[in-house]
């Protein structure tokens, strides 16, 4: 398995799930670390941060290296929202 992500730099990662009988609903917050003059405003009003949930299958569990793709994809493919 090989992960060709860009660095993400995050300040915080925050991870909700329930899990269910066949998958798991999971919630992701996802803060990026924010440097510069005006890192205090855009951290107030959470511009820093993407909130973001999905649905993991059974199936997609079962392979660890396929759940860590996924995973790392979403995170990657949210920080790259973050203005």
């Amino acid at each position: 398995m090989t992960l060709n992500l860009r660095l993400c730099i995050l300040d915080e990662l925050e991870v909700y799930f329930e899990a269910r009988e066949d998958n798991i609903n999971i919630v992701l917050q996802i803060d990026k670390k924010v440097r510069g003059f005006f890192a205090s405003a855009i951290d107030d009003l959470d511009l820093d941060e993407r909130h973001v949930s999905f649905c993991l299958t059974n199936d997609q569990l079962r392979v660890s290296g396929q759940t860590a793709e996924i995973l790392a994809g979403i995170i990657q493919r949210e920080y790259d929202k973050i203005g």
